[in-house]
This record gives C-alpha cells, sequence and structure tokens, in this order.
C-alpha cells in the first residue's frame, strides 16, 4: 500500500483528531483507537487471499483512484467508478 490518507485527496474532508478527542464520543474514540501494524498485516494478508479475478479487479481500482482518474462508490446497489 501506499499509506495514503485523506489528507492526500485535494477537497476530502476528515476527521481532525484533536476536535473529535476532545469531543468526549466514545464511538469515535473507539473507532479511532486502531493498531495500524496489525490493520496493515492483516491487510497484506487479505491481499494475499484473493482469487486473480478479483486481484484484477483490485488493482484495477486503485489504480484509477492512484491516477486521480475517477472515483470509486461504494453503496447500497452495488458500486461504481
Amino acid at each position: 500500500m501506499d499509506n495514503l490518507s485523506l489528507n492526500d485527496f485535494v477537497g476530502m474532508h476528515y476527521l481532525d483528531h484533536d476536535s473529535v478527542s476532545s469531543s468526549y464520543n466514545r464511538f469515535i474514540t473507539e473507532e479511532l483507537d486502531f493498531d495500524m501494524n496489525s490493520l496493515q498485516k492483516e491487510s497484506h494478508q487479505l491481499l494475499d487471499s484473493l482469487t486473480i479475478e478479483q486481484r484484477s479487479v483490485f488493482d484495477e481500482i486503485m489504480t484509477t483512484v492512484k491516477q486521480k482518474k475517477g472515483v470509486f462508490f461504494y453503496g447500497y446497489g452495488g458500486t461504481v467508478m
């Protein structure tokens, strides 16, 4: 992975950790309390478990996003690029 974050996408809104931590919202605090090393390891394991077809789709989506050639939406009823 390229270690991208929402900050890397111009115009993308993201949560300000200082504001969130001061809000005392338990659910948001729990969502932000993650182990990056553990998630990275899991990400690699999941990528390794993809079929050839799944990996091809994943790579196409990632290439499109990295080149900023399109927008990828995931939601009810399917996905769209």
